[in-house]
């Protein structure tokens, strides 16, 4: 169903709650949040939908695929700037935590060090 295409946010975040210990699921998932995140209007809509805690739980469920590490702290950057809402939920639900446990479990991956620092730059951009 999510390798189809078929789907909107709502019904991914669903599979995602439904199946949190799929990594395969959690995985299609998270992409194809990430591919909504670039319209304001959809990240913001992610972030209503409880997607917030779904892509944190994601990622403290699937600390060791990288892949994913890397989708979600995209999301988490393009979340934080869509709306004042998905920050807050982003604060409440531990995101910058979250990122720092990434860091310090990937400390030799480049790349994802750099996708968390961009999502922590992001959360705190909206900020200033």
């Amino acid at each position: 169903y999510l390798e189809s295409g078929s789907g909107d946010i709502c019904d991914v975040i669903v599979a995602m709650r439904r199946f949190p210990f799929s990594l395969s699921i959690q995985s299609v998932a998270c992409e194809k949040l990430y591919v909504h995140c670039f319209e304001r209007d959809h990240a913001h809509a992610i972030g209503l939908a409880g997607g917030v805690r779904t892509i944190i739980d994601a990622m403290e469920h699937h600390p060791n695929d990288v892949a994913l590490q890397h989708t979600c702290a995209g999301l988490i950057k393009h979340l934080a700037c869509a709306s004042p809402y998905n920050l807050d939920m982003l604060d409440r639900m531990g995101a910058v935590g979250i990122l720092m446990a990434t860091m310090e479990c990937h400390s030799q991956n480049a790349l994802l060090l750099e996708a968390c620092c961009w999502a922590i730059e992001g959360m705190a951009r909206v900020h200033s």
